[in-house]
């Protein structure tokens, strides 16, 4: 006997974006080193989104929307992502992902 889905249950959520280091694009990898590299030369083991978006730019990439509240922008989008996945700490690829629908590209 087969039960049907009650109409009470929230849906279930997305599948977080994980990947394989091997299957990751160049991008990814370029973005996890630098973060990485940041950590080590600042001695943090933590970074405030202010500190991610620097590597970012320290990258050479930039939103096509640049204002004041970018920051704030950046984390509303990280916080939908965490309650759209049932994630609490998204891995950074899953950060670049993020920021990569937000628009973030690398300038010429």
């Amino acid at each position: 006997m087969t039960s049907k889905p009650s109409e009470n249950q929230p849906p279930k959520a997305a599948k977080a974006m994980v990947s394989k280091p091997d299957e990751m694009e160049n991008e990814v990898v370029e973005f996890i080193s630098a973060i990485d590299e940041f950590k080590r030369r600042n001695m943090v083991k933590h970074l405030p989104l202010g500190s991610v978006l620097e590597v970012v730019r320290g990258l050479g990439y930039a939103s096509g929307v640049r204002s004041k509240d970018d920051e704030q922008r950046v984390q509303k989008a990280i916080d939908d992502y965490r309650e759209t996945h049932s994630r609490l700490f998204p891995n950074w690829s899953e950060v670049w992902h993020v920021l990569r629908e937000l628009g973030y590209q690398r300038s010429a």
